[in-house]
C-alpha cells in the first residue's frame, strides 16, 4: 500500500474519531491542520554570501489555526543526488479562509546545486516532529 494512501486512511480515521466526539491529541490536531495547506515553488536563485532565495506560494483550504507550517527544502545536484535538506518554518498565522500568500525564504546554498524542491510532508516522521515548530513539545 502506498504511503500517501496509508496517510489518507489515517487522516480519514482521525476525522471519523473527531466526529464521534473523541477529542484529538495535540499532535493529531496539527497533522489535521497541515492537510489544509499546499506549498508551490515559484523560483529560486543563488544570492551573495552563499545564500539562496526561494520564492513560494502558500495556500490554505478553509481556515487553519496554525501559526507556522514547516516544509522541506531539498537541493539536488547534477546526478540527481540530494545535496541538502533543510526544514524551514513558514509563517501562516493570520491567513484568511481559502487564503493565499507569497513567501520568500533564505537557506544556505549547496555547492553545485542544479535543482530545488519544496516538500510539504503529509505526515512527518514522528521521530523528527520535535524539529517542526508547529508540533507541541
Amino acid at each position: 500500500m502506498s504511503r500517501s494512501l496509508v496517510s489518507s486512511c489515517m487522516l480519514l480515521c482521525v476525522l471519523l474519531l473527531a466526529r464521534c466526539g473523541t477529542s484529538l491529541s495535540p499532535q493529531d490536531q496539527v497533522l489535521l491542520e497541515r492537510q489544509k495547506f499546499s506549498v508551490e515553488l515559484v523560483s529560486w536563485a543563488p544570492m551573495a554570501g552563499g545564500q539562496m532565495a526561494i520564492d513560494l506560494i502558500v495556500d490554505v483550504r478553509g481556515k487553519s489555526d496554525l501559526r507556522q507550517l514547516t516544509v522541506q527544502i531539498r537541493q539536488v545536484g547534477a546526478e540527481e543526488e540530494e545535496l541538502t535538506l533543510d526544514l524551514v518554518p513558514l509563517a501562516v498565522d493570520g491567513m484568511g479562509f481559502d487564503g493565499r500568500r507569497s513567501a520568500t525564504v533564505m537557506v544556505d546554498a549547496a555547492p553545485e546545486v542544479q535543482a530545488v524542491a519544496v516538500v510539504l510532508e503529509n505526515e512527518p516522521d514522528a521521530g523528527r516532529r520535535s524539529e517542526y515548530p508547529e508540533f507541541p513539545g
